[in-house]
């Protein structure tokens, strides 16, 4: 069922989400990670990727690093953003232990390891604090997923919670639409 909240200025907007996911309780939000990391794992344009976009799950995001260890395991390329001057580079992982703490806290690919110069991908995973079923999706407001996704090709899938998706959200011009959202109860084709 799609949260009903009004169009609300995206700061505020971002304010609520962001507060109703760090409220979710640790065994509740187990529970939606696992159920979002089996319906990641089953969903037909996942399991038949080759090259893998996602991201490292940082505070209250769904820690989808079960999905992660899945992604590599099964022989899947699979690639993570590393913050740069200017937005995001995109860096093939193979260990997790290439990865340290980086821009925000944030895990990422060590400096060491060159960013791909890929520019299309299967599967391109992207978090956010809302999403709406027409594939809007509201992030933290820095744009950087928004210049990432103009400049590769790839099948855009939303993860979240499914409380986060919700009837609306305020559209700018900059915003990029993605194709699908996966949930812990379900996935929105767009």
């Amino acid at each position: 069922m799609l949260a009903k909240i009004s169009l609300m200025p995206k700061k505020h907007l971002r304010k609520n989400l962001l507060d109703k996911r760090n409220k979710l309780g640790s065994g509740d939000k187990m529970k939606a990670d696992w159920s979002l990391f089996e319906a990641l794992k089953t969903t037909p344009q996942i399991e038949v990727a080759e090259k893998i976009v996602a991201f490292f799950p940082h505070k209250s995001e769904p820690n989808i690093e079960p999905f992660l260890e899945w992604v590599v395991s099964n022989k899947k390329e699979l690639y993570l953003p590393r913050v740069n001057e200017v937005g995001l580079d995109l860096v093939r992982v193979l260990f997790f232990s290439d990865l340290e703490q980086g821009s925000y806290g944030i895990m990422e690919p060590k400096k060491e390891f060159e960013a791909t110069d890929l520019n299309e991908f299967d599967i391109i995973l992207v978090p956010g604090l809302g999403f709406s079923p027409n594939g809007n999706r509201l992030g933290f407001g820095g744009g950087f997923y928004d210049r990432l996704l103009k400049q590769v090709k790839g099948y855009k899938i939303d993860v979240g919670y499914e409380f986060q998706v919700l009837d609306e959200i305020p559209v700018e011009p900059h915003d990029v639409a993605l194709n699908m959202i996966i949930t812990d109860s379900g996935s929105y084709i767009v």
